[in-house]
């Protein structure tokens, strides 16, 4: 499909995240008050959650690359959830998902209140989880062989592909449950990754924009025809 569409009458999406990395000195806690006094009113004193993770010491977090970019706390919006940790900062989609323009018109304006925290920025992501409810093997362009007189009961596909020199990592599960039911996911992780040089506003801004599109080419592609027309496409 040439056209993308602007979203689905069926939408399968049960999870939806942008999240921003970046790099900082500052105590965790101090990242969190900072961030928190800009972005408070945006969330009308909504209510604000502890994770696990942030009663380990400030020290430990940011040394450790398997702890700084977790979350430490979470705002709890009407619509959508944000989670700011030592080192990053992501807003979730309450579901149903609220659609493209008002979720990145809603994180754009978090990270224009935050940017002056962001000593450098290392990492854009993009994820949507998307749940298919019954068996859509013969509905999508994935296949997996293995050796005769032996079936896959518990497969999980992980690969990564690039697209317009983005790269995602792509994995399928066919045999899944959400909320009591049994299906398949389809798991897309679109990001951009900021090795030379920090992005500026302007450039951080675009970058979304452009990984938007490009998960949207990857979650089309591997749907055959058909089973996109049945998702309801309007463009």
């Amino acid at each position: 499909m040439e056209q993308l569409p602007i979203r689905l009458e069926h939408d399968p999406i049960v999870d939806a995240i942008i999240e921003v990395r970046f790099e900082t000195k500052m105590n965790p806690n101090v990242v969190f008050a900072l961030i928190y006094g800009k972005v408070r009113e945006k969330f009308d004193g909504k209510k604000v959650v502890s994770l696990p993770i942030s009663q380990i010491p400030p020290d430990i977090i940011r040394q450790d690359p398997a702890l700084k970019h977790k979350p430490l706390y979470r705002i709890e919006g009407d619509d959508c959830l944000l989670q700011i940790g030592a080192q990053m900062i992501a807003l979730s989609s309450r579901i149903p998902y609220i659609g493209w323009k008002r979720f990145s018109t809603m994180f754009n304006e978090i990270v224009n209140l935050c940017f002056e925290y962001f000593d450098n920025v290392s990492r854009l992501g993009l994820r949507y989880i998307n749940f298919f409810e019954g068996d859509i093997s013969n509905k999508i362009n994935i296949s997996f062989n293995l050796w005769e007189k032996y079936e896959p009961s518990k497969l999980n596909i992980q690969t990564e592909v690039i697209v317009d020199n983005i790269p995602s990592t792509l994995q399928y599960t066919p045999n899944a449950v959400w909320q009591e039911k049994s299906g398949a996911v389809i798991d897309i992780d679109t990001f951009k990754s900021y090795k030379e040089s920090s992005p500026g506003l302007n450039e951080l801004f675009s970058d979304i924009e452009s990984v938007h599109i490009c998960e949207k080419k990857v979650f089309c592609s591997l749907l055959k025809d058909y089973f996109l027309q049945e998702l309801g496409p309007q463009f």
